[in-house]
């Protein structure tokens, strides 16, 4: 079925034991809840890894020449404070430098292409279900729900439909959090934030 070369047994064995491929058994992807506080001393469970935070191969701390090798030179940039906001295509990413070297490293990303996915394959156009298979239970949901009082009963279900969503958080740590923005049952946006 795969090419088994050891360089691809290496890399099976360690995606197993990690829990980023769902090719192997998706029981094998959840992490077991560990429970800290995050920088705010606010008490937080973390159920993925932080080598499950990444979006097309991209994660917290990629250089700005490893981002660009994996999707290409961005369409536009903007510096936004001290921080460069790189525009892709189905991807916006975030750098910034920590050290005050010029050494500028992603510490977000916001995905809405389709062609957008995690490494384990959860990708943008799914439907919500998939998370808490590949994931499990999120360690956070926020749900915003709009309403036009006014509206009549039709119109306000448009209303609603077009702009309620629901944010599923993973946290991987303190500082590193997964983000799936679900519509209407459907994953529209996938993310990732790095505190410093």
């Amino acid at each position: 079925m795969f090419n088994k070369t050891p360089s691809f047994k290496r890399f099976a064995v360690g995606a197993a034991m990690f829990g980023c491929l769902n090719i192997f058994a998706p029981s094998a992807l959840a992490r077991e809840a560990v429970f800290m506080s995050n920088l705010g001393g606010m008490p937080i469970s973390c159920s993925i890894y932080a080598i499950q935070a990444a979006i097309n191969g991209i994660e917290a701390g990629s250089s700005i020449s490893k981002v660009n090798a994996i999707l290409g030179k961005p369409y536009s940039s903007s510096n936004r404070g001290g921080s460069i906001e790189s525009y892709y295509t189905g991807i916006t990413v975030c750098f910034a430098d920590y050290g005050g070297t010029g050494n500028y490293t992603a510490f977000s990303a916001k995905a809405t292409g389709k062609n957008m996915k995690t490494l384990d394959g959860v990708a943008i156009g799914m439907p919500a279900s998939v998370l808490s298979t590949t994931y499990g239970t999120a360690d956070s949901v926020i749900t915003e729900r709009h309403t036009a009082s006014k509206l009549p009963a039709e119109a306000q279900e448009k209303y609603a439909q077009r702009l309620d969503k629901t944010v599923y958080m993973y946290n991987a740590n303190e500082c590193l959090t997964m983000s799936f923005v679900v519509k209407n049952n459907v994953i529209v946006e996938i993310g990732f934030y790095q505190s410093e």
